[in-house]
């Protein structure tokens, strides 16, 4: 952790929201995402333990290429034009074997958008975002909710 500066905005805050914490392998879901600043926002999936912890980047796609919210503003995604074009978001297992996942999804909220170089969880995934994060010279804020998946 890294404490905000002290110039910061105390008042910038994002609220991330699951349409449930537990679902059934195949189970559709929704995400919302409350912002108090105007703020470009990215999604992740966060799963696995150790060493086989993966991040995937759920926003930006290539459906949702940017995401900007205004102050006050609140978001569900999939929204209804990314649902047009076919995007859902169904609980599945990482490996067909797997009878429990634990989850987490994450949103980080930047005051200015930030370059691929920052947010993309390729290398070092979510962990690797935070370091980046940390050092660009951007004030963001991030949230997080838990799920879990059985199988049906």
């Amino acid at each position: 952790m890294v404490p905000r500066e002290a110039a910061s905005d105390k008042d910038f805050h994002v609220e991330l929201a699951l349409s449930r914490v537990r679902f059934v392998q195949g189970d559709e879901a929704k995400i919302r995402v409350t912002v108090t600043r105007e703020c470009s926002i990215y999604l992740y999936d966060v799963y696995g333990l150790g060493a086989e912890e993966k991040t995937s980047l759920v926003v930006p796609n290539e459906v949702v290429a940017e995401k900007r919210l205004r102050a006050g503003e609140s978001w569900e995604y999939p929204d209804d034009e990314a649902r047009k074009r076919g995007v859902r978001l169904i609980a599945e297992f990482a490996r067909p074997t797997d009878e429990v996942s634990a989850e987490i999804i994450r949103v980080v909220a930047s005051k200015a958008p930030l370059p691929r170089s920052v947010y993309d969880p390729t290398d070092g995934g979510w962990f690797g975002v935070m370091r980046r994060l940390n050092r660009a010279k951007v004030e963001w804020t991030e949230d997080g909710e838990a799920f879990t998946i059985y199988k049906r």
